[in-house]
């Protein structure tokens, strides 16, 4: 099989997964995809006071429908004796739980008055505390996504590799204070998307059990990890954008397009983190 139609196959796996994603019928689920297209909407017209009421409800919101289908587990548990359609154990549920947790520390550092700051080392101060609980975060995806079987493949990393080096140098311009904090975020996210790329993660390959459903979440591991390494890489995107912007000190007209292309960077940064959060938190707890 060609490799242009393994990446079409895989892709509308991806799709097939974010379809069952955002068509759960949990509370839990409807109200993360309505806060997190509000913290899209708040990053694109800059509104700081709903960032701050919406943002902080995301990782919450997420763990919540984590710890529901755990408890539905249990109770098929309890009444049949055997789970023969979930992988995920307690331990994993435990994990996942834990990153969110993280995840939800870091988004409160980053939505921060320090993450829009004229002053771009604030903004790196500010980016060093969230990689930080980001840090965290990416350690406890990598061992629920360890745990699961998925091992580590010389393409994967090599593959990732250039990314990891292009995030560290556009650091090294944008925020060379921050540089320590964003190189092993980054590495930590590159470990966790090339996990997340192994085929015996999806189910029906590698001799992990078939579900016969296009749609099974596993399958929306790999697209999530790949979405994560998008939205940070955005990030530092704008910070390099804000500098130049600083420096270029171009008048009215072009302070105007460069807030102008920040807003649209800051909005698909909240879009691509809301989905790839969702496909990786799905893909592990299912």
């Amino acid at each position: 099989m060609s490799r242009r139609r393994i990446l079409t196959g895989r892709a509308a796996e991806g799709v097939g997964a974010l379809r069952r994603a955002v068509t759960r019928r949990h509370p839990a689920r409807v109200a993360y995809l309505a806060a997190g297209a509000a913290s899209v909407g708040a990053a694109l017209a800059r509104s700081d006071r709903t960032t701050r009421t919406v943002k902080p409800l995301l990782m919450p919101l997420l763990a919540a429908g984590v710890l529901h289908r755990a408890v539905v587990r249990g109770a098929g548990r309890a009444v049949t004796g055997s789970d023969v359609t979930s992988r995920t154990t307690g331990v994993d549920v435990a994990l996942v739980t834990a990153g969110l947790a993280g995840a939800w520390a870091g988004d409160v550092v980053l939505m921060g008055p320090g993450s829009r700051a004229a002053d771009t080392r604030e903004r790196a101060r500010t980016l060093s505390g969230g990689a930080a609980a980001f840090t965290a975060a990416q350690a406890a995806h990598i061992a629920v996504l360890r745990r699961r079987g998925a091992h580590l493949t010389r393409g994967a990393v090599v593959r990732r590799l250039p990314v990891w080096l292009a995030g560290v140098g556009l650091a090294a311009v944008a925020a060379p204070s921050a540089l320590p904090a964003v190189a092993g975020y980054g590495a930590a996210l590159a470990v966790t998307s090339a996990l997340a790329a192994d085929p015996t993660l999806r189910r029906g390959s590698g001799g992990a059990p078939a579900t016969g459903r296009p749609t099974d979440p596993s399958r929306g591991l790999a697209p999530g990890g790949v979405l994560f390494i998008v939205s940070d890489g955005l990030i530092l995107a704008r910070l390099a954008l804000h500098r130049v912007g600083s420096s270029a000190g171009s008048g009215a007209r072009g302070s105007r397009g460069v807030d102008a292309v920040d807003r649209l960077l800051d909005g698909t940064v909240m879009a691509t983190y809301v989905v790839a959060q969702m496909l990786l938190v799905d893909g592990e707890t299912e």
